[in-house]
């Protein structure tokens, strides 16, 4: 009898065992995988061309095999939303911010990024700052410095503006400002302004300093 209970109660445990290891099983394959394996990124939904602005309705989450994800994946879709593309994106492609700019940043056929030979150059805000629209005022090279600069004559306003590219140091690493509320000290001082330009601005900006002219920069 007793033996007759014992063999009721090893094949109770028995099924129990089964159950839980078909269990597991079935656990395993439908989330145990997805969660320890895989890896939620965000991908594009369609191909994306250069300057093409990034939409909320462009972008969606998938999971990926965690071997399968790049380096660099983005997981928040808010960090590239309202940028544009730099270059050509496939669809399905998993997003990494190099891939994206400010929409003023990203370069059209007819722009190229200008570094300001430094002689042109009479003054600047050292406050400037990569994305900022930059205003040259000519002034005669002859005046010996930028407060003789007579802002109240006709004739020196700005005789064009652009983008600011880059700032950079000496070391020709990006100047920016080490605090994100204001821009009173930067991370060091600044020995070359880049700007975005077409060959027509560069052209003008470059014929004014042919003509005995450099020029004060300002910035909004």
């Amino acid at each position: 009898m007793k033996r007759s209970t014992a063999n009721k109660i090893k094949g109770i445990i028995g099924i129990v065992l089964i159950v839980a290891v078909g269990f597991g099983v079935f656990y395993w394959e439908a989330y145990g995988r997805e969660a320890l394996i895989y890896e939620e990124v965000i991908v594009l939904t369609k191909d994306v061309q250069k300057n093409t602005e990034i939409t909320e309705d462009i972008i969606q989450y998938v999971k990926r095999d965690q071997s399968a994800v790049i380096e660099g994946s983005l997981k928040d879709p808010y960090k590239v939303i309202g940028k544009e593309a730099k270059h050509f994106i496939p669809k399905n492609t998993q997003i990494v911010s190099n891939y994206f700019d400010a929409p003023n940043l990203v370069l059209s056929e007819e722009e190229f990024i200008f570094r300001i030979p430094n002689d042109w150059l009479k003054a600047f805000p050292p406050s400037i700052r990569r994305k900022d629209v930059a205003y040259f005022y000519p002034v005669d090279q002859s005046r010996k410095a930028p407060e003789d600069f007579d802002f109240s004559k006709k004739d020196e306003d700005a005789i064009t503006s652009a983008i600011i590219a880059y700032v950079k140091d000496s070391a020709n690493r990006e100047v920016t400002s080490t605090s994100l509320e204001d821009r009173l000290d930067a991370s060091s001082n600044i020995s070359s302004v880049e700007i975005i330009g077409t060959l027509e601005k560069i052209e003008k900006l470059k014929k004014y300093y042919e003509d005995g002219y450099q020029f004060i920069i300002m910035y909004q």
